[in-house]
């Protein structure tokens, strides 16, 4: 729809440039007198052209360093109030401000979880039940270079956003084992874990350990 409407506005302006200004250019008998005043004439339209052309980038210039600046300052005032891990640095001097809302809401957290977007499929697959709701996989690469299975509790989850851009970057398979609240490990009878804990990282073990056809 937006389309069509700039067809028929373009259309609409070239109609009424041709009747108000080519036409009657076209048809002065005063510029047809000389050939100066022709060639003034087309100099008089380039002039305008070009004007209003370096006029709009100028604006659209200014608009990008005033987007640029705000964004600088956004930025700043993040890492001022929101300094994250840089306030366990050595030096760090706290400058955030007071009574700061909480980022991000509580509202929102939902969204901060890791998603690989596809269950697994094809050669990374299982059948495993303890293991089936918890797969998932990158985007299917044809010929991976690597293969890369993360297992653990939310902890692997986030540093799995972190591992995606870059196995995506050098053609790696990327594959998940999550369970809320399992850290994956050795079993020697003081890890603390549930039985439904235990049996998954026996689970992921034997996924990860399988022979590779």
């Amino acid at each position: 729809m937006a389309g069509t409407a700039i067809i028929l506005v373009s259309i609409a302006g070239a109609v009424v440039a041709t009747k108000l200004v080519d036409g009657p250019i076209r048809r002065s008998k005063w510029i047809e007198q000389k050939r100066r005043r022709a060639v003034l004439t087309i100099a008089i339209c380039i002039a305008l052209v070009a004007g209003l052309l370096c006029v709009w980038q100028l604006r659209v210039h200014a608009n990008e360093l005033a987007v640029a600046a705000e964004q600088e300052a956004t930025q700043a005032e993040i890492r001022r109030n929101y300094p994250g891990a840089l306030a366990l640095q050595p030096g760090y001097a706290e400058e955030t401000g007071q009574g700061l809302p909480l980022k991000p809401a509580f509202t929102a957290l939902d969204k901060q979880w890791v998603s690989l977007g596809n269950k697994c499929e094809g050669d990374n697959a299982t059948t495993n039940p303890r293991l089936v709701s918890g797969c998932s996989q990158s985007k299917a690469v044809a010929n991976p270079k690597k293969t890369i299975v993360v297992v653990g509790d939310s902890h692997s989850e986030q540093f799995t956003g972190a591992l995606e851009p870059v196995a995506a970057a050098n053609d790696w398979q990327v594959v998940a084992l999550w369970l809320g609240g399992c850290d994956f490990g050795s079993e020697d009878g003081s890890s603390n874990r549930t039985e439904a804990c235990q049996g998954f990282n026996k689970a992921a073990m034997g996924y990860v350990l399988r022979p590779q056809t």
